[in-house]
This record gives structure tokens, sequence and C-alpha cells, in this order.
């Protein structure tokens, strides 16, 4: 067996060294350390694992230090490793097997960039903590009498390697921690490597990698023009005879040549450069994602739709290409992400520009699934949103993104704030986002075209205002207590805009203050009126009692704690302009909470995820009236009214839902007509709104007894108390839970757009609804108040059935959030309180 020597140099690497040292144990058989001058424990670490330590006095040549190094290793194999690298595990056995070879003399071990300090090797070398792909290095070279390093920088054995031409793959995988730009900056590498790349330049002045890492450098430092420069001087340094290949690497100065290019707007020299480097180079991904960026650029100012198009396609067939590369490793850099996140981006941008919707939304989910905070990826789905006739979606995502997204993030919001009908806010976003460019960057160059058409649209008048002109509004509004709400509503309708003065009713349902305390320190205008109910009666009779006393040709149900956004009446009225049907009625948006939280966010009233990511037609299951307007006409010629046996909260809409649907009348849900529901969702407060309808439950299902939904509804209501405790407990277990992943990953758990998140809160919704309708029902019969006997035994397996799913959705969640979730024993807990419950019952 060949003898293998780990050579180094080392300054000062007290930090690092022990590590590096470390991974090589049991792997080499003598260490040769070069010290160019430590001043601190550096050496006493060298010492401890047995190195040989050879002083030399620094001189600004990295190669002169390293060939100081060769001159102790009499044979066998060199390993060159720095200070700031490890060997991974399991290199020993590939080193080993390549030191039996008899055909090796150059061997290349693959280099894994970390991304950051702390990272643990296998975070690095899966990819999960790496900034680019890995890349193939000469690290492992046969002792033969000739070898020598040259360059005083970035040196290299490229003229030893010529003569000695058996070059290897070896499976021995490098980490490197150098490269995390925060220990760049500290050590000052940049500049210590421009001062020597430029001595090394003015030595070897047709040198075209010198030349390109120069170019590199001088980028890095902000020195464009001059960057670009030093770049093409590496190009034309490059020659090959006719119809064969250079004896340099080209990758890596046609790699700068053309990325400085496409930055400067030298489209087409960046095209040619590349064009060139095909018929030299084998297929590296750096040629496919530049390439792919030419064209893109070039499609942004393309002066035809033909050009347009053309760019795009090409940009499109360049990026889908990139996958392939996938795992393979490569004798030049590869460009960071560009088999990865970089390129999974820049597909699903080009995807976007060509209205592949569906597809730019995977492209921007992968890009996430790479580096889960990528700010731009975060930015295309919400232009996805706005693009799909999803501007809700849109505002939220956007919103999200303000502190970070730059212009971009503010330019989107102002665009999805338009198409919801809210032009002040719109203006105030654009002027923001107008801002924000002139200090940054667009993070994507298209959006600037998207400002200005922006800009021109809030520039022509209201469209909302015309619209509003076809018909008088009468908003009512069901009260009881919860005044501090109410104030904040009616403020809110004070402030409507684009739309002739309206009728506003509210009916206080005897709260406690009376309303008339609120009402008298306001100073309302004259045609708004206020009605009282001497007793509570329900809201189904207030609102009978609002829409008896409204005169207007719309009537526009609001409750009391819904804040109505500046356009909220012009965009109900619109609606009904538009459909002018007297059978088509009007579902307005819904945010759920000021600060929602976790339980609004998943389960919020118009948020539900059977409504989200949806506009048009609903079903009668789905028809409330808190932000509901309809033609008066069509309840009060037809007699219809909410039944005012139904007490306290719930299934009044629903029964005059059902009465509506079968006469033909229709219910849409709209992005407009928006209104924000000042008291957030709380899981106590939805389990206690769910116990206190099981009443009015019992009175829809024997109005409704053939319905299929009705008779899902009441499943579990009739559960034992045993099996109630076992629900409520469980649902605290599995509520904790999801609490914690949320800490952990709140924009994966809240956003139920993404598969496994809307699955979890579905089925959390059915859970705590049951859950409700269970206590209710327990509730009334130890008041011995229970309707009638029914199955309990049914009841208790549907309850759990449900909480079956509700586990089921929530470890699939779990596992998607992967390592960022906290250790929880939650499982064991819920397996632990089964088996005592179930004997109780």
């Amino acid at each position: 067996m060949q003898r293998l020597t780990l050579c180094m140099i080392v300054k000062n690497e007290e930090a690092f060294l022990e590590g590096c040292l470390a991974s090589v144990r049991d792997v080499v058989d003598a260490i040769v350390i070069v010290d160019t001058g430590c001043t601190d424990g550096t050496l006493a670490i060298a010492r401890k694992y047995g190195a040989r330590i050879v002083p030399h006095a620094w001189n600004d040549d990295f190669a002169a230090a390293r060939n100081a190094a060769l001159e102790h290793v009499p044979g066998g194999f060199v390993l060159v490793l720095d200070a700031d690298e490890r060997l991974a595990p399991g290199a020993k056995r590939a080193l080993r097997k390549a030191l039996a070879r008899n055909d090796l003399d150059c061997g290349l071990l693959p280099l894994h960039d970390a991304s950051r300090l702390d990272a643990k090797l296998d975070e690095v070398l899966s990819g999960r903590a790496r900034r680019q792909d890995p890349q193939l290095l000469p690290r492992l070279l046969r002792r033969t009498p000739d070898l020598s390093w040259e360059g005083v920088v970035h040196e290299q054995v490229t003229a030893w390697a010529r003569k000695h031409p058996r070059i290897v793959a070896v499976d021995a995988p490098i980490v490197h921690y150098g490269a995390v730009p925060e220990l760049r900056a500290a050590r000052a590498k940049s500049d210590r490597n421009l001062k020597l790349l430029e001595k090394r330049a003015r030595l070897e002045p047709d040198n075209p990698i010198v030349l390109a890492y120069l170019a590199r450098e001088l980028e890095r430092k902000g020195q464009a023009a001059r960057a670009l420069e030093t770049a093409r001087c590496a190009w034309r340094a490059v020659r090959a005879p006719e119809g064969q290949r250079p004896d340099c690497d080209t990758i890596l100065p046609v790699t700068l040549l053309a990325y400085l290019a496409i930055r400067a707007g030298e489209i087409d020299e960046a095209l040619r450069a590349l064009a060139q480097a095909r018929q030299w180079s084998a297929g590296h991904p750096n040629l496919e994602l530049l390439e792919g960026l030419a064209h893109e650029q070039r499609a942004l100012k393309a002066s035809t739709l033909e050009q347009y198009a053309s760019d795009l396609f090409h940009a499109k067939a360049h990026y889908e290409a990139l996958p392939a590369h996938r795992g393979k490793l490569f004798a030049s850099e590869v460009m960071p992400g560009a088999t990865g996140a970089t390129g999974a981006l820049r597909l699903a941008t080009v995807e976007l520009l060509l209205g592949e919707l569906d597809a730019a939304r995977q492209r921007f989910e992968e890009t996430l699934r790479f580096e889960p905070n990528n700010v731009d990826a975060r930015l295309g789905l919400a232009e996805v949103e706005l693009d799909a006739g999803r501007p809700h979606e849109a505002l939220q995502r956007a919103s999200q993104l303000l502190e970070t997204g730059g212009a971009d993030a503010w330019l989107l919001g102002a665009a999805a704030a338009l198409a919801l009908g809210s032009r002040d806010d719109a203006r105030l976003f654009a002027e923001r986002a107008r801002g924000a460019s002139a200090t940054t960057p667009w993070a994507a160059p298209h959006r600037r075209a998207r400002l200005d058409e922006l800009t021109n649209e809030l520039a022509q008048p209201s469209n909302a205002a015309h619209a509003a002109e076809a018909f008088t509004a009468s908003v009512v509004i069901p009260a009881h207590n919860r005044l501090d709400l109410l104030e904040a509503v009616l403020e809110g309708f004070r402030k409507q805009q684009d739309v002739a003065p309206f009728e506003l009713i509210v009916v206080d349902d005897g709260s406690q203050p009376p309303v008339r305390e609120l009402w008298s320190t306001l100073s309302t205008p004259a045609n708004w009126r206020l009605i009282e109910h001497e007793r509570n009666r329900g809201r189904g009779a207030a609102l009978n009692t609002g829409l008896a006393a409204a005169n207007g040709d719309v009537v526009i149900f609001c409750d009391s704690d819904i804040e109505p956004s500046p356009h909220f009446v012009a965009d109900h009225l619109a609606f009904h302009r538009e459909r002018n049907d007297e059978l088509a009625t009007c579902l307005g948006a819904l945010d759920y909470g000021v600060d929602a939280g976790l339980i609004g966010e998943l389960l919020g009233a118009r948020s539900s995820p059977r409504l989200r990511d949806t506009t048009g037609p609903v079903t009668w299951t789905q028809w409330f009236t808190d932000n509901w307007s309809f033609r008066r006409s069509l309840l009060t010629t037809r007699e219809l009214r909410f039944d005012e046996r139904y007490k306290v909260w719930g299934w009044e809409e629903l029964d005059l839902a059902w009465r509506l649907q079968q006469i033909a009348a229709t219910n849409t849900r709209i992005a407009g007509a928006r209104g924000r529901h000042l008291k957030a969702a709380s899981m106590g407060g939805l389990l206690g709104s769910f116990a206190r309808s099981v009443n009015n439950l019992e009175l829809l299902a024997s109005k409704l007894p053939a319905e299929k939904p009705v008779r899902q509804w009441l499943e579990s209501r009739a559960a034992t108390p045993a099996a109630l405790e076992h629900a409520e407990r469980a649902l605290q277990i599995v509520h904790t839970r999801l609490e914690q992943l949320d800490q952990a990953a709140p924009t994966l758990v809240r956003d139920v757009r993404e598969r496994l998140s809307h699955n979890c809160a579905v089925a959390l919704s059915d859970f705590i609804f049951r859950v409700g309708l269970t206590r209710g029902w327990v509730e009334l019969r130890a008041a011995g108040e229970a309707p009638h006997s029914v199955d309990s035994a049914a009841a208790d397996r549907c309850l759990d059935e449900t909480l079956h799913g509700l586990v089921r959705a929530v470890l699939q969640l779990e596992l998607r959030v992967g390592a960022a979730a906290p250790a929880s024993n939650w499982r064991h807990e819920l397996a632990g309180l089964r088996q005592p419950l179930r004997a109780a019952v």
C-alpha cells in the first residue's frame, strides 16, 4: 500500500486545525505542516497529532509554501487540505482503494462549500447547508520527483499534470468552511487574493485561468467595468489549434465573461462566447444557466412579441436542461445553485412570464424546497397568485415580504390592492415601490414595466364609482353587545369611497349596555338609523327587522364585528350592476382577525380552506350572511325570512340558504367587498360556539332530514362523556404540537395552499367542530334536555375516526417541517390517554 502524507499550509488556524486533523486520523500515515508565521496555539495542536512542522517565511507565494512541504515527502501520495477543510466520514476507504491502483497519478476529490460555519458535515454533503454544487479538485497527488506547484495564488499543478495524465475521480468528499461569506470578510481573503492575483497576472499576462480569477475578484470588489475587461482578456487568451480543444479549462473564463457581459447588457457578446465554449467543452451546468440568463434578459428588451416569446422559450429550454446535471461532479466550479435553487427559480420566472402559472408555482415551490427562505421564490408565488386572479392571496404573500422584498413586494402589493378595489392602498404601495426601486435593484426586472402599467391604471377614474351608480344600497348590521367592535365597524362605513350616500340600519338585539349609548356619542349621517329590540331575540330576528326597514335596491348584511374595506359598498353594488339578476347574491371576501394567530389562519371564517383560493359560486353549506348582499326584492317578493326559532349562534343562515338554492338563487364569492373580522378566532371560542348551537342543528335536521351534509354534521353529537373527555384532551395535545410546528415553520404551517397544511387545516376544523357539538350534547343530556336518544357507540367511533384523520394529517405536516420541528412525545401522550378512557366507557 502506498504511503499517504497530509500536506498543509497554516497561519493562526487554532479555530479550525483540530477539526481538520481529527478528520484525517487513521487515514493518513504522516502529516507535514508548513508554518508561515503562527502566533497562536496552532502549532501546539499540530504537535498533538504528530505533525512535522516546517517553518517557512511568507513571501506572498502560495506555490512556494506548498512546495516547501513537498521537500519533506519522500514518496507515496500527497493529500492536500487546508485547515478550514474536513475530510468526510467514509473517505478513508475511497482513498485507500485509490492508493492501491497502479493507473493513478492525480485524484480529483469533490469539494463541498459549507454555507454556515456551524453546519454539520452531513448537512453540507446532502446539500442542505451547501453554497453550491461540489467541484472536483486535484487533492490526491503522486509524489514524483517533478511534482511542483505553480502560481502565487490559486496555485496549480497544471504543468505536472500534463506529464502525468492518469487522472481519476475519487469519492472522498472534502467539506470546506472557508467560503462562508462572514469568514471571508473577517479574514479579508478578497483583498489578499486580489493583491496576489494582480501580481500573478503581471507575471503571466497570457494565462486565461489567472485572468479569469482576477476578473472574479474584481467583480467581488465592485469594480464591474474593470472585471469585464479582464474577463475579455482571459477569453482572448484561450487558444486552440483549428478543430481542437484548448489545453486549459474553458469553463471558468467563459463563465466570468458571459456573466459579466450579461450584467453589462452585452447579451450578444455573452451568447457568442457561450456558443464557442460549447464547441470546446463537454456539457456543463454553467453553460446552460448562462445561456438561459442571456435569452431571458434579451426577452425583456425585445421590441416584438415574436422575439420576446422566442427568447423566453430558448431560456426555458436551457433551464430545463439543468436538472440533468444534478448530482454530477465537474472539474470546473459550478455556479451557485445552478442545478438547484437558482436553476429552479429562473425556470419558474420564465414560466411565469410565459403565462404557465401551474408550472411556475411548482418551480417556485421547488426553489423553496432547496432554500426555504428564498425571498425571490416567495415573491414569485405572490405574482402567480396575482396573475391567477387571486389578489387576496397575492396581497397576503406580498405583505409578508415588505421588509425584505424591496420594490418587488411593494409593487405586487399595489397590484393586488388595486385588484381588490383598494385604490388608495394601491397608490400608497406603488409610491413605496417606486421609492424602493430608486435605491435597490429589482429582484425581477420585468416588474419595472408592471409598475409603469399600474401607475397609468391608477391615473384613470375608478370603475367602481360608475358601477355603484346603478343601485341604491341599504347596509343592515345586527348588534348584540360588542360595542367596542361596532364603533370600528361604523367608522369603516363612514369612510366608504366611490359610492353615493347609502342607508345604514343598526338593529340592537338587546345589547347591554344598549347601542344607543354609543350611538348618542356619534355624529351619524341623516340616512343612518338605529332600531332596538327590547330583548335579545337572536341574529336571524335582528336581520329580519333590518330587512323590513330597508329601502335600498340592494341590501348588504354585515356583522357588527366585521370592519369594511374602503370600497366595501361599491364592490357589492358593482357585483349586482354587472350581474343584473335578482337571483344572484354576493358573498364578500373576509380576513379573520386583527392578529389571527394559528387557529385564525387555519380556520378563520371566509379563510376556511374549503373556500380559500376560490371565487365563484358556493353551495348552501357555505352560504354565510355575515358579509352578504342581495337584491331586496329576492326576499321581500317571496316573503323569505330567517326562521326566528334559531337562537344564539348558528345554522339560521344555512336554513335560509337551502331555501334560496331551491328557487335557483346563486351565491358568488368575490375577491372584493373585503371585510376584516375584528375578533380573532380561538379554539375555545369555536368550541363554545359549536356547543351552544346543538339545539339549532337539531332544528335544521328536523327541517332537512334527507340532506346528506346534515346527517354528517349530526354523526358525532351524541358521543359519551368519556369519549368527549378523550377527544378534548387529544385536541389539546394535537393543538400544542401544531403550535410547536408553527413556531418552527410558520410560513409552511399557515399556508393552506400547501397540500399538507391544507389537509391539516381541514382535519383540525372537522375535529373541533365535532368536539364542540359533542360538548353541547353532553351538557344537554346532563341537564335532561337532550332532544332524543341516538347511537352513542357510533358517535364515539365517529369522534375517534375524526381524531385519527387529524393525527395522520399532523404527522405528515411534521415530516414536511423536518429537522426544524422540535422534539416531542405527543404521539406517546395520545397513546397513553386512549386505554384508560376506553376502559371508563
